[in-house]
C-alpha cells in the first residue's frame, strides 16, 4: 500500500489533452470504476470514462485506457454495468444528534398517519406501550400535513395520558407540547420565568400554562433530563443507526448545523465514534448554547471524518409556530387561528437583540469560525445580513463563507450582497413539496409565496447555494430534494414559485460540490477529481437522462467513503 502523499504526488494532473499521465509505472490502484456514466461535478471535466482510487483518494480520472494503467493483479475492478457514478451527496443542514434521540421516540407523524383520527390513534397507542409513571416522547405531530388536526391542548393530553408524563414535538421542531404530569416533573409552573432568546412557556389569558413550550431553551432541559439515551453504548448505537441511514441515501458528508444535543459528553462520543468506526464525514457547527466548546478549540479541529467548523445561531423561528420573522403579518383565517394558534397581526419575532447578535457574530468571526444563522423570514434575513456585513466590513476576513440557513422568504434582491461579501446560502427546499399549498393559501398568500425558497435567484447572483433536508425534521433523500427543486411542485401538484426551478445539473451541484465549498471542504470532497477523497455513489440511472418526475425513483446501489464500501 502506497502512502497517500506518494500516490497523489505521482500523478501529473492534466495535460492539454485532458488525460492523466502516469509518472511511475509502480503506481497501483486499489480499485477502478468503469463501464458506466461518470458525472464528476468538476466544471473542467464534467464526464469521464473511468476513475482510479488508492489509499482512500482519487488518483486518476479520464479515459478508460489511461486510468487502467493503474491496474495490477490486486486492483479491484468495479464494472458499473451502465450505471452512474457521482461524487457522494452532501446534505448541507442536518441534526444527527437529535435524529439519534428522535429515532427512539414514538412516531405520530403526518407522513405515516395522514388523518386526524390516525394521528390521535397513534398517540393513544403510543401511551399504552408505557407503564404508568414512565415518560412518553412522541415525534411528528403535524397540523400542517394533517388537514383538520389542531395543536393539542393540555386538557386533551391530560385525558389521553393521565398517568404518564407526555412530551410531543411537532414535525418542525420549534415547539413542544407537555401534559400536566410532564410540566410537574420538569418543575415548570405558572411562576417559572421564560428562558429568553425568543423562547417561552405559553400561558392563557388567566396566566395558566397551556403546555406549549416554544424554542429550544424552553424545552431542551426537559428533553435532556428525561428523553435521551442513558449510556455511552446506547448513544453510539443510536448515532450509528443515523449515519448508516444517511449512507443508504448516498450521503457521504453532512453538515451538522447546530448539534442540538449540545452536551460536552455527547459531542465527545460523537467525535470519537466517527474516528473509531467511520461511516460518513461530518462538518460540525456548535450551537450558541455550547459556545464554550468552541472557545477551547481552533477552527478545523478534529479529524478527516469530523471537523469543527463553526457556530449556529437561531435568529428567528418557524412559520408553523408563527415565530418566523416577516415584514407583513401572517394571514388570519380559521387554519392559522385553530391549527397553529397565530394571533391576528403576528409577524413573528427575533430571538436576539441587535447588539447581542452583533457581539456574538463578531466574537466568532474574530476567532476564525464560520457562522450559520437560522434565517427563515424576509425581515430576519435582511436584519442578519446587515449585522453580518457590518462585522465583516469592520474586520475583513477573506473567504469567511458565513452561512444563512433555510431562507424561506428571503428577497432575491439581497443575494447580490451575499455574493459581494462571500456569504453562503442554504435552502430547506422540501417546504415546497410538503407545505407549499398551505404556505401560499393559509400562511402568506400567493404574492409572497412567489419568492418561496428562491434558489435559482441565488445561482443567478453568483452564489454556490446548497439544498438540505433539516433531518430529522424532514426525511427526504437527496434525489427527492433535487426533484422538488427542479419541478417546484407541492405534494398536491401545485406549482410553487415555478420561475425558481433549477436544472438537474444545478440540483446535483447543490448537493455535492456547493455544500463542500460552503464548509471549506471543496479541496477534499464534492467532485470526482484527482487528490480528493474517494467518496462516491453508484446510482441505478443517470439523473441527467431520466425524466425529472422519476428522479426520486433512482436507487442508490452503492456508497463508498474513502474508497470503502459503506452501503451496497
Amino acid at each position: 500500500m502506497f502512502s497517500r502523499d506518494l500516490l497523489v504526488g505521482s500523478v501529473m494532473m492534466i495535460l492539454s489533452v485532458g488525460f492523466p499521465v502516469i509518472a511511475q509505472e509502480t503506481s497501483v490502484a486499489d480499485a477502478i470504476f468503469f463501464g458506466g456514466h461518470v458525472l464528476t461535478m468538476d466544471s473542467q471535466r464534467p464526464t469521464v470514462e473511468a476513475v482510479a482510487v488508492a489509499d482512500g483518494r482519487i488518483v486518476a480520472v479520464g479515459d478508460r485506457d489511461s486510468v487502467f494503467r493503474w491496474r495490477n493483479e490486486r486492483t479491484q475492478l468495479i464494472d458499473l454495468a451502465g450505471k452512474t457514478l457521482i461524487p457522494g451527496f452532501h446534505n448541507a443542514h442536518v441534526h444527527p444528534a437529535l435524529a439519534a434521540v428522535a429515532m427512539g421516540w414514538e412516531d405520530v407523524g403526518g407522513y405515516n398517519y395522514p388523518t386526524v383520527e390516525a394521528s390521535w390513534r397513534a398517540l393513544r397507542d403510543a401511551v399504552k406501550k408505557h407503564p404508568p409513571g414512565e415518560w412518553v416522547f412522541a415525534a411528528g405531530w403535524d397540523p400542517i400535513l394533517v388537514q383538520g388536526l389542531e395543536a393539542p391542548t393540555r386538557k386533551e393530553l391530560d385525558a389521553i395520558a393521565p398517568d404518564n408524563p407526555l412530551f410531543i414535538t411537532p414535525q418542525g421542531g420549534h415547539q413542544v407540547y407537555l401534559n400536566s404530569r410532564a410540566l410537574e416533573a420538569a418543575g415548570i409552573t405558572r411562576k417559572s420565568p421564560d428562558p429568553g432568546h425568543g423562547s417561552y412557556y405559553e400561558r392563557d389569558a388567566d396566566g395558566e400554562l397551556t403546555g406549549r413550550l416554544v424554542e429550544q431553551p424552553a424545552f431542551f432541559p426537559v428533553q435532556e433530563k428525561f428523553g435521551m439515551p442513558k449510556t455511552r453504548a446506547a448513544w453510539e448505537s443510536a448515532f450509528q443507526n443515523v449515519f448508516r441511514h444517511y449512507a443508504r441515501m448516498g450521503i457521504t458528508s453532512i453538515t451538522a448545523m447546530g448539534v442540538m444535543i449540545p452536551l460536552p459528553e455527547v459531542l465527545s462520543i460523537y467525535e470519537e465514534l466517527t474516528a473509531t468506526d467511520p461511516v460518513i464525514r461530518h462538518n460540525v457547527f456548535i450551537t450558541w448554547y455550547a459556545r464554550e466548546q468552541l472557545r477551547k478549540l481552533k477552527p478545523g479541529a478534529g479529524h478527516d471524518y469530523f471537523r469543527y467548523k463553526g457556530m449556529k445561531i437561531w435568529y428567528d423561528g418557524s412559520p408553523y409556530s408563527a415565530t418566523m420573522l416577516v415584514d407583513d403579518p401572517y394571514l388570519t383565517n380559521e387554519f392559522t387561528r385553530e391549527a397553529i394558534g397565530v394571533k391576528p397581526g403576528a409577524v413573528g419575532h427575533a430571538n436576539w437583540k441587535n447588539q447581542a447578535l452583533r457581539e456574538a457574530i463578531d466574537e466568532m468571526h474574530q476567532r476564525g469560525w464560520q457562522l450559520g444563522i437560522h434565517t427563515q423570514g424576509d425581515r430576519a434575513a435582511r436584519e442578519v445580513l446587515q449585522v453580518m456585513e457590518d462585522v465583516v466590513r469592520k474586520s475583513p476576513r477573506t473567504d469567511s463563507r458565513h452561512r444563512f440557513e433555510h431562507l424561506m422568504l428571503a428577497e432575491p434582491s439581497i443575494f447580490g450582497r451575499f455574493a459581494e461579501s462571500g456569504f453562503a446560502a442554504s435552502f430547506h427546499i422540501q417546504h415546497v413539496y410538503y407545505y407549499g399549498r398551505i404556505l401560499g393559501n393559509e400562511l402568506f398568500g400567493k404574492a409572497r409565496v412567489k419568492r418561496l425558497l428562491s434558489v435559482k435567484s441565488a445561482f443567478a447572483a453568483g452564489l454556490e447555494p446548497s439544498l438540505h433536508s433539516d433531518h430529522p425534521m424532514f426525511p427526504s433523500t437527496p434525489l427527492q430534494m433535487i426533484k422538488t427543486a427542479v419541478l417546484r411542485r407541492s405534494r398536491e401538484g401545485d406549482l410553487i414559485a415555478a420561475d425558481q426551478a433549477l436544472t438537474v445539473e444545478q440540483g446535483l451541484r447543490a448537493l455535492t460540490i456547493n455544500p463542500a465549498w460552503q464548509v471549506h471542504e471543496d479541496h477534499n470532497t464534492g467532485s470526482i477529481a484527482v487528490g480528493k477523497f474517494a467518496d462516491l455513489v453508484v446510482l441505478s440511472d443517470n439523473p441527467l437522462e431520466v425524466s425529472p418526475e422519476r428522479l426520486d425513483r433512482i436507487t442508490v446501489d452503492a456508497t463508498y467513503v474513502g474508497g470503502r464500501s459503506v452501503w451496497n
